[in-house]
């Protein structure tokens, strides 16, 4: 069951309030786009710049395409320990021809990540995500 059908039948369903992913799962299975969200790789390679461009349009574009990109990139580099070494292999070069596609380095999104992660409560994203 998609993500964004398991938040309706919990009564997620104040988007904007509840969690700001649930918008993100809602307009996915909206487009019909794959739901395996335990996937980073399937995120990076199917949707990545559909999910900066949500990203853009839920918050107007105050930031920038770069900084919805890191956002985005956020601890998907990481696999699940039952990864083999060759899907390990592939989710950390899908992650790296996105920061190349971007422009991003390695301290920019440390930086980035670390400014972020320690943001004052009024600066954060609703529904106690950081």
């Amino acid at each position: 069951m998609a993500l964004a059908e398991s938040d309706a039948a919990n009564n997620y369903v104040n988007f904007s309030n509840d969690n700001w992913l649930l918008s993100v799962d809602q307009w996915c299975v909206i487009e019909g786009l794959p739901t395996n969200f335990s996937s980073h790789y399937v995120m990076m390679s199917s949707y990545f710049d559909q999910e900066v461009s949500v990203l853009s349009i839920w918050d107007h574009g105050a930031p920038t395409n770069q900084q919805y990109a890191m956002a985005m990139l956020y601890s998907m580099n990481t696999s699940d320990p039952t990864a083999t070494s060759a899907e390990a292999a592939d989710l950390v070069q899908e992650y790296n021809n996105i920061k190349a596609e971007c422009g991003l380095t390695d301290s920019q999104i440390n930086t980035f990540n670390i400014s972020q992660l320690t943001a004052p409560s009024s600066s954060q994203l609703p529904g106690g995500c950081k």
